[in-house]
């Protein structure tokens, strides 16, 4: 009799059969013993791919948070460099507008200008007022300006030269100031959508939120216009500010033929050196209040208007994404100046002025409340400029951060 093994596999046993066979008998018909399960071994080699895999899994797990945290940094890493570029690119084409916009709420303002580039504050800025207005500091004649007056004088005073005051820290500023505001935008999405992917499963909904509703793109918003604002934007406007009202001053000096009794401020650092001498750091966030209440609302607005323009023109199809991001652009920069721009003069007020209440301010703007629409001041250029440079703006940071994903 001969025996024979053979085996068979299900992927993780091997199993052994022994069959037997016995020379035939004198009947010559075979004796066939039936096969049966002697052992069953396991496939060591086989074990051990399955506990390699488990392994594997685990360390998947394992560094599931590291590879959160890392996307986490390279999208604000992307977005800061995205966002240094849109803002940079801005404010080289639009600052002249900004200084144009400065100047129209300056004249417009019902109070007179300091000599000092940090006005005093005071319990009672009317009187501050009146005795301003009685000394020999000069007054400007507020009210009849427009762009093109302003535009001229400007022209007559300080050349084309004059458009680019106060540029340079803006512009030194753009690593952190546009980009702190898509950043912390961005950040703030992704968090809450974390957020609310976390609480769905606790009620056993998976499926994935594709979008945010409205309210949640203004809270994303207005946070990036908070923060940008409190950090950045106030000392660097207020500095901006100061320059901008110098140049005023001069210019109606020079008008009424008369010769200045302050001394000039020569750029940004001499502005600061003199602020901090006198009032120190805090000096420079003069008006920090109603600049963050100004950016907050503004930045609210100018987010949740570019979602729904970007939907509106997205179901458009003749439009291409270019056409798209622009068009969307110019509502977001158009819903910003909307909510921001009565804050917006009262913060040029406040800066260049004689007080630091906003109530004071907005009561002195409007005459007490009669004319509410000087509280828009200069918004020809807010609107005319505020749409282009948006459109810019988001144009650009899009475009920069694509071309930093494609590269990375």
């Amino acid at each position: 009799m001969e025996e024979s093994s053979s085996y068979w596999s299900d992927g993780n046993t091997k199993v052994s059969f022994t069959t037997a066979a016995a020379a035939s008998d004198s009947s010559n018909t075979p004796k066939q013993i039936a096969p049966s399960r002697s052992m069953v071994m396991c496939d060591n080699n086989d074990m051990n791919n399955n506990n390699s895999n488990h392994q594997q899994q685990q360390q998947l797990k394992k560094k599931q948070p590291n590879n959160n945290s890392d996307t986490t940094n390279s999208m604000i890493q992307k977005s800061i460099a995205a966002g240094s570029f849109a803002g940079i690119s801005s404010t080289l084409l639009f600052h002249p507008l900004d200084v144009v916009r400065t100047k129209m709420q300056s004249e417009a303002l019902s109070t007179c200008l300091s000599s000092s580039p940090a006005a005093a504050a005071d319990n009672n800025s009317r009187n501050e007022v009146a005795k301003c207005n009685s000394s020999s500091k000069v007054k400007i004649s507020r009210g009849n300006s427009s762009v093109f007056s302003v535009v001229r004088s400007t022209i007559q005073y300080g050349g084309i030269r004059a458009f680019y005051t106060g540029l340079s820290l803006p512009l030194a500023a753009q690593a952190v100031y546009k980009s702190c505001v898509f950043t912390t935008n961005s950040v703030s999405k992704a968090a809450l959508m974390e957020w609310k992917r976390q609480e769905r499963h606790k009620v056993g909904k998976f499926a994935p939120i594709v979008s945010l509703n409205l309210k949640d793109v203004f809270f994303c918003g207005a946070l990036g216009g908070l923060v940008n604002a409190y950090l950045f934007v106030t000392p660097v406007e207020y500095v901006r500010n100061q320059l901008i009202a110098q140049d005023v001053k001069l210019a109606a000096e020079n008008a009424n033929s008369r010769v200045s009794g302050i001394k000039i401020m020569r750029g940004p650092i001499d502005v600061i050196r003199r602020v901090v001498t006198t009032e120190g750091m805090v000096g420079l966030w003069r008006g920090a209040g109603v600049t963050v209440m100004r950016d907050s609302l503004g930045c609210g607005f100018f987010f949740v208007s570019y979602e729904v323009a970007k939907r509106f023109f997205s179901s458009v199809s003749s439009f291409n994404d270019t056409i798209v991001t622009l068009l969307s652009g110019s509502c977001a920069g158009i819903g910003f100046w909307v909510a921001a721009a009565p804050l917006d003069t009262i913060k040029t007020n406040i800066q260049t002025g004689n007080t630091q209440s906003i109530r004071t301010a907005w009561a002195e703007i409007t005459n007490g409340g009669a004319n509410v629409l000087k509280l828009y001041s200069g918004w020809q250029v807010a609107f005319g400029r505020g749409a282009p440079a948006a459109a810019v703006t988001v144009y650009s940071y899009e475009m920069f951060y694509s071309l930093l994903e494609k590269s990375s």
